[in-house]
């Protein structure tokens, strides 16, 4: 809304004193830091702002000059603020800040070609191991929130309830077999797509046909949240991906079962990240004691196959148990 902008830009405003003092350098080290204490004492972000909705929290967001907000005085050509990106530091200024067609403030440098929309560049800065932790880091940084609806937070209560679960060793009590048929890594990749999930739950358009959250995650997103961001292969992500899905503990969803809304948001996000990486869509079932039988029944045929990380693909599937099989867990 027009008020929680002016709000907005009344903390960005270089009129304030306090504001007026701060450098680039100072609000560059504090979003590396995340330091949000350093924002208020500047007067970012002192009042609170709720927003209805996730596409109203993005017109707000991307309606902040990043020059005001960097405190960049010449924002046609200055110096890049990744210095370790250029050999002299960047001496001859390559950067500059435009708005877009759109009206979204872009930060370009045309020698390290970084290229950043606000949230972009705070993810940056940050070194986010997701698009989702700039995105929280955002709104911590502004004091932006957007309201739940009763099913956003109903779908983070079961999230939650499945990490406490794994957490606490009750769904590897209840599921003996997929606790020996599950390595230590895939269990971690368990718990960092709900994670994934958790900062995904966004609105009622990401419900399935039966109510279950709908989400994406590339292979980059996932190796990020596991700490394998510079490993060298999508091995690690990949099979390990397709293992939890063979045991019903995730559910990859075809395309044509992925609502349009959220389609089009994955495509948009991809392209303004430039991702390569193959996009993936999941539901997550509740860890029920019915629905942890399942995953133990799907264990105990893992186990029966012989099946392992390594052999695990479309091939030994289909040549296993058929093409139906092999085409549900590599849709």
């Amino acid at each position: 809304s027009n008020t929680d902008k002016n709000k907005l830009n009344h903390s960005l405003s270089v009129s304030q004193n306090v504001f007026e003092e701060a450098t680039t350098f100072q609000i560059i080290e504090a979003i590396k830091k995340r330091d949000l204490a350093f924002f208020r004492r500047i007067g970012i972000g002192n009042e609170k702002i709720i927003v209805e909705n996730r596409a109203e929290f993005d017109q707000l967001l991307f309606s902040i000059d990043i020059a005001d907000f960097l405190k960049i005085s010449n924002p046609k050509k200055f110096s890049c603020i990744f210095k370790n990106e250029h050999k002299n530091g960047d001496l001859n200024p390559s950067a500059n800040i435009f708005k877009s067609e759109n009206g979204v403030y872009i930060y370009k440098c045309f020698s390290c070609w970084h290229k950043h929309n606000i949230q972009g560049l705070i993810e940056t800065l940050a070194d986010c191991k997701t698009i989702t932790e700039g995105l929280r880091l955002c709104k911590h940084i502004f004091n932006i929130d957007i309201k739940e609806t009763p099913w956003q937070v109903e779908q983070k209560e079961m999230l939650r309830e499945n990490l406490r679960k794994i957490r606490t060793g009750e769904v590897q009590i209840k599921a003996p077999t997929t606790n020996k048929t599950l390595s230590p890594t895939t269990w971690q990749q368990l718990s960092a797509l709900l994670n994934i999930a958790i900062d995904n739950v966004r609105s009622d358009t990401q419900m399935g046909e039966n109510g279950e959250l709908t989400f994406f995650a590339s292979q980059g997103e996932i190796r990020k949240a596991l700490g394998k961001e510079n490993s060298n292969s999508e091995f690690v992500v990949a099979p390990r991906t397709a293992i939890l899905a063979y045991h019903e503990l995730i559910k990859k969803q075809k395309n044509d079962e992925v609502p349009k809304t959220l389609m089009d948001r994955a495509i948009r996000e991809a392209s303004v990240k430039q991702q390569q990486q193959i996009i993936n869509f999941f539901t997550v079932p509740q860890f029920t004691d019915k629905n942890l039988e399942k995953v133990e029944q799907q264990a105990q045929k893992y186990k029966s196959n012989m099946y392992t990380t390594k052999s695990f693909n479309w091939e030994t599937l289909y040549e296993s148990e058929g093409k139906e099989v092999a085409n549900s867990i590599y849709p």
